[in-house]
């Protein structure tokens, strides 16, 4: 992911390194399931735990534009932990952010 131009919601001059792209969930089970929290990590430390109500049916797909900025040059890593409303942690995969 390369950086980009685009604003960034919350970000100002102080946070000039900026990225976007999208998320996507997709149900591949026979049930529904249902989140209410994503778990962010940069650079492998969590940083926020926003709350969110999701409920994905079977074969349905979620795309969740994400942004995210910061005042580190450099490459970075960046990652979504989706949470169930049953506690079921799923780890989304690792994205690396570049200069």
């Amino acid at each position: 992911m390369s950086r980009t131009s685009l604003p960034v919601e919350g970000c100002d001059s102080d946070t000039p390194n900026r990225w976007a792209w999208a998320q996507i969930l997709e149900n591949k089970g026979s049930s529904s399931v249902s989140f209410n929290q994503r778990v962010n990590f940069f650079n492998g430390s969590q940083v926020s735990a926003p709350t969110l109500s999701l409920t994905l049916s079977p074969g349905e797909k979620y795309t969740h534009p994400t942004r995210w900025c910061s005042a580190l040059s450099g490459n970075h890593t960046f990652r979504t932990d989706w949470v169930t409303t049953s506690g079921q942690r799923i780890t989304g995969p690792t994205v690396e952010l570049r200069e």
